[in-house]
């Protein structure tokens, strides 16, 4: 009986296979996948990638992959992927990556570094542009990637009175605070241009903010630093009347700008940083860093003034207690300065 049965089988099985064209099914499925593996290998976009396997997916298999209708890969964009990162890639459903610039220049090199490194928050401590207009920065970021959606940018002394980049993020205020849709990162942005004392108007909102916040992360950005060694320009005066603040309310990472360098401090277990510097000027004539103390205290554990450079910061977002900082100063040439985590 099971001979009999194990018979029957395999008459079945040779008549369905003799029913089906294997030779032409087999070649079509490589020459798809063949598309697909030359998108691939050219390190096409993921939207190119994705254009080819909804153009060739003529089988079932592949409309699984590809979700063959017009939202392209069903509308999912999958996460940006390194061309050319010093700092490699990294897992987008366990981190996420930020980008930190200042005093950067219109078309500069720090902005293609930063979309070649998957950065998925963009964040701009000031002085966007010294030369040209507003317009022109803006449009050449946006080639790039970077919207009101994933970028935001304190008002530095070089970029007029903020209305443009205001009326760019879609803010009603010179000063603002940005977040991620999940909620898990709070960006608070500081206008020192204009009166942000205790007290001030300014000071009040953003206090209200950065209290009121339960993000995972909290990052301060703002141009005239509160902190910063010895250098062209001095701290902005307000030091012992935010720190007070950011320390109670957890606030991670302050990010500045204005003396064109590279700078850490940690300072009550916040990271306290100046740059990285952006290619307004050349390497051989950022500003000096002539002593690493801030004359109120405090002691940098890193300065660089001859790099121009990007800071990137990897936070970990799958575990709500991990609350896990990397970050690393990398210059243009693709040199990592330093390197440092909470």
């Amino acid at each position: 009986m099971k001979l009999a049965i194990l018979f029957l089988v395999a008459i079945i099985g040779i008549a369905l296979i003799s029913s089906v064209p294997l030779t032409h099914t087999f070649a079509k499925i490589s020459k798809e996948h063949k598309a697909i593996d030359k998108a691939i290998s050219n390190t096409a976009s993921w939207k190119s990638i994705c254009d080819v396997g909804i153009s060739v997916a003529a089988n079932k298999s592949l409309d699984r992959v590809f979700h063959k209708d017009n939202n392209r890969c069903n509308g999912i964009t999958p996460p940006p992927q390194p061309t050319s990162c010093p700092i490699g890639d990294f897992n987008h459903t366990k981190f996420v990556r930020v980008g930190v610039t200042a005093d950067t220049k219109v078309a500069g090199k720090e902005f293609t570094l930063i979309h070649n490194c998957g950065v998925q928050i963009n964040l701009v401590a000031g002085d966007l542009w010294y030369t040209g207009t507003s317009n022109a920065w803006f449009a050449a970021v946006e080639k790039l990637g970077w919207t009101k959606g994933n970028t935001d940018i304190a008002v530095g002394n070089h970029d007029g009175d903020g209305s443009a980049i205001k009326n760019w993020l879609g803010f009603t205020s010179t000063w603002n605070q940005w977040n991620t849709p999940d909620g898990k990162v709070d960006v608070f942005a500081i206008n020192a241009n204009t009166d942000f004392k205790c007290g001030s108007t300014q000071f009040n909102k953003i206090k209200g903010w950065i209290e009121g916040s339960d993000a995972w992360y909290k990052l301060v950005i703002v141009h005239q630093p509160f902190v910063t060694g010895k250098s062209t320009h001095a701290n902005n005066g307000q030091f012992s009347c935010y720190n007070p603040l950011f320390k109670a309310n957890g606030v991670d990472v302050v990010a500045q700008g204005h003396n064109h360098n590279n700078q850490l401090f940690v300072i009550d277990n916040i990271f306290y940083t100046v740059g990285g510097v952006g290619t307004h000027d050349s390497s051989g004539s950022l500003y000096k860093i002539t002593s690493p103390s801030d004359g109120q205290g405090h002691t940098a554990i890193f300065t660089n003034d001859k790099d121009n450079a990007i800071l990137f910061l990897d936070m970990q977002i799958d575990v709500p207690t991990a609350h896990k900082i990397i970050g690393n100063f990398v210059g243009l040439n693709g040199q990592i300065l330093n390197s440092f985590q909470n």
